[in-house]
């Protein structure tokens, strides 16, 4: 490359590689700082590893996303970035510190795209296939078509320059395009695959001089995608070739830089064996729909990658075993940071993920045969993290041992709870109409108190003396924590109340509910003082901002939106709820602001969480 920069292991060294937008007070849209479970919402459309074998690059079409995998074992992802809207990631620069990737918009950019600085270059124009050489040397772009012809170009990526266009000429063939291009393992020579009448073909150019060989016609079945072995031979790839496997569909073949060793990928297997039709080294299930499947060899030939349904498959040559990079599907239903944080912890199916803020690529998983897993919330002050589940059971985590023990009481489902701010006691809400107050120290049940229905959502005030819960009755109660007894209701909502939280100051609360609205309420009037109403989404949660000015809330849609406390929205994520194309509301309150009011955690529509800075009030 034509610049100098520091290499990958730096990179690591560094942490994040923050590539969003800033967030400014008074953006329409609101973009997150990072999203966390780091994976695929689709299989993957590329994979490749960096020159030195210890990074691997997927791209997520449906996401728009790359994500720098370190392969481990065990893997652990690292960056997610976006260089530019609407791109996809190709692979690696020879020395590893550049990313090659392609803008699908406008003029078709090549980018160079440096990891160190998040600087880019465009240094070409191209459209489908896109190929680099096994040695990272060589580029192939295809060239925008005019009319019916068909060609490509080839970059030097050490220096950035385009090397020619190599194009089909032959009056005697109608081009309707190129199918596939395969370098030859060694790099020295690339073939091109044409579509076109009488029949397919494929033609070969010797790199660098760009010498062409003799052109090779495919009879029907015609193959649509190509692999070159050691020896020049071209294999053919979509057919059940005897020669590569007996009764599978092929989907991809690569080979490693010495022609040595092949790997094969069919829709069921990878297996990786000595050329030709020797002993077999390694391999593995997959399982795979892509016509056509990634397939790439590190530099050393000691590890290669595919994808399968769920993400990318690393299979490790000396080992023999395989990693899988898959994410962890399930529906999130409850955020909570701890008091400083610095850790976030997110109720996923029937475990518990914790993500350490400073370094969140990779969290700590807490599980052990529990049920579906509603609320959680930390203890202000111990490493205690209380869980609620859809049985009734509230599970207390000791989170330096990773041990837990069990409260039973509710019989139905636990969807909130809350540590007294003083960290003596945990009020847990049940969709059995009750609450109930716990000793955490002796794990001893110290009162029981029944509301006027199923309740949603609890919150204390901010000196500890007052619980709000909110309920499907629809309404919201006020109780005395020291008593046990109710102090009052506040009544408006028509349909159930979602969650309840204090102002700062403990003089107001906000509260959302799926009668389409949010409310304010003055606590000692028991009044409400503010209404902001939305016909098209249901409210699932609000908390406010620290200065008490500003509040924070989550929709039916997964929208956060940031308000002032009379009505106006200040800004508001991109972010819709959908999955596979189609609308998919949210159904839980997945929201939690820091103590601070610096820092929003919500979920996303592609079951990852977003983290948003709250914007600084300019004063």
């Amino acid at each position: 490359m034509t610049r100098t920069t520091s290499n990958i292991a730096a990179l690591l060294a560094c942490g994040w590689l923050v590539c969003a937008s800033a967030v400014l007070a008074g953006e329409p849209n609101w973009h997150p700082r990072h999203s966390l479970l780091l994976g695929h919402e689709s299989p993957p459309s590329e994979v490749a590893f960096s020159p030195d074998g210890k990074l691997l690059l997927t791209h997520d079409g449906r996401a728009d996303r790359a994500v720098l995998w370190e392969v481990g074992p065990p893997p652990r992802a690292h960056f997610v970035f976006a260089p530019t809207a609407n791109f996809s990631p190709i692979g690696f620069s020879p020395d590893g510190t550049e990313m090659i990737c392609l803008s699908k918009k406008g003029s078709h950019d090549l980018l160079s795209w440096n990891l160190a600085t998040g600087e880019s270059h465009v240094f070409g124009q191209c459209v489908s296939p896109i190929r680099i050489s096994p040695d990272g040397r060589w580029l192939l772009a295809g060239i925008p078509p005019h009319g019916l012809g068909a060609s490509v170009n080839v970059y030097d990526l050490r220096s950035e320059s385009k090397l020619g266009t190599f194009e089909l000429s032959d009056p005697g063939f109608t081009p309707g395009g190129i199918l596939d291009a395969a370098f030859a393992h060694d790099g020295n020579s690339l073939t091109i695959l044409f579509n076109g009448l009488p029949a397919r073909r494929a033609e070969t150019w010797e790199l660098p001089a760009g010498q062409r060989r003799p052109t090779v016609t495919f009879p029907e079945p015609a193959p649509w995608r190509i692999a070159i072995a050691p020896d020049g031979k071209i294999i053919r790839i979509g057919l059940a070739n005897p020669d590569v496997t007996s009764d599978r569909f092929l989907r991809a073949m690569t080979f490693t830089t010495d022609g040595k060793v092949a790997a094969v990928l069919t829709e069921k297997s990878l297996t990786v064996r000595e050329h030709p039709a020797g002993r077999v080294l390694a391999g593995c299930p997959v399982k795979s729909w892509l016509d056509r499947g990634p397939l790439k060899f590190s530099s050393d030939g000691k590890r290669v990658a595919t994808t399968d349904l769920q993400g990318p498959v690393v299979l490790d040559l000396e080992t023999g075993q395989a990693s899988t990079i898959h994410r962890r599907a399930g529906d999130l239903r409850s955020l909570a940071f701890n008091a400083d944080g610095s850790w976030l912890a997110a109720a996923r199916g029937n475990f518990i993920e914790l993500w350490e803020m400073k370094s969140p690529e990779n969290p700590i998983v807490l599980s052990g045969q529990m049920p579906l897993v509603e609320s959680v919330a930390f203890h202000p002050s111990s490493p205690m993290l209380a869980a609620g589940s859809v049985d009734g059971s509230v599970r207390l985590w000791n989170l330096t041992t990773r041990e837990h023990r069990v409260l039973s009481g509710h019989n139905r489902s636990v969807p909130s709870l809350a540590f007294h701010p003083y960290g003596k006691t945990l009020v847990t809400a049940s969709i059995d109409g009750t609450i109930k107050v716990w000793d955490v120290t002796t794990d001893r049940e110290l009162a029981t108190m029944t509301a006027g229905g199923a309740v949603r959502s609890v919150a204390f005030s901010p000196d500890g003396r007052t619980l709000a819960a909110g309920t499907y009755a629809p309404s919201i109660e006020l109780w005395n924590v020291e008593t046990a007894a109710r102090i009052g209701s506040l009544s408006g909502h028509t349909a159930p109340v979602m969650s309840v939280s204090f102002s700062p100051d403990g003089q107001s609360l906000v509260s959302t509910s799926t009668d389409k609205s949010l409310r304010v309420w003055n606590v000692s009037d028991q009044a409400c003082v503010r209404t902001i109403r939305d016909l098209n989404i249901d409210f699932m949660a609000a908390a406010y901002a620290r200065d008490g000015q500003r509040i924070a809330s989550v929709d039916s849609l997964g929208r956060t939106t940031l308000w002032t406390t009379d009505g106006t929205p200040l800004t508001q994520t991109r972010n819709t709820w959908s999955y596979r194309g189609t609308a998919r509301p949210q159904q839980h309150a997945v929201f939690a602001i820091n103590r601070e009011g610096t820092i929003i955690a919500s979920a996303r529509s592609d079951e990852s969480v977003g983290i948003y800075d709250v914007p600084v009030v300019e004063k």
